[in-house]
């Protein structure tokens, strides 16, 4: 499974990495949302694990992105955030994210 995770922390990054691969998933990683867009434009993933508040294009921009992005297959998208408000997690699933991790 290829996995896309776009995370402006460093550390966060690399717990990320380090987990998707140790679990046998091809996995690559990039610090912001306009990374994220185009990695994802140029070779499709399988899942998408987003920050929230990245610089370029938040999570939530990001999420709508891909969901208007006709790419073969479904991209199950992951939202991982300290945005944990009921509004906040509502506009994160209407935005099309399938999981809400805060």
């Amino acid at each position: 499974m290829r996995i896309l995770v776009a995370d402006d922390e460093p550390s966060s990054r690399l717990i990320a990495r380090v987990a998707v691969q140790t679990l046998g998933h091809e996995c690559e990683t990039v610090s912001d949302g306009a990374e994220a867009w185009e990695a994802f434009r140029s070779r499709p993933h399988d899942v998408v694990i987003s920050d929230w508040l990245m610089p370029g294009l938040t999570g939530l921009e990001l999420c709508r992105n891909i969901r208007a992005h006709s790419a073969p297959g479904y991209p199950y998208f992951i939202m991982v955030t300290g945005q944990g408000a009921r509004d906040q997690v509502v506009e994160g699933m209407t935005a099309g994210a399938d999981d809400y991790l805060v």
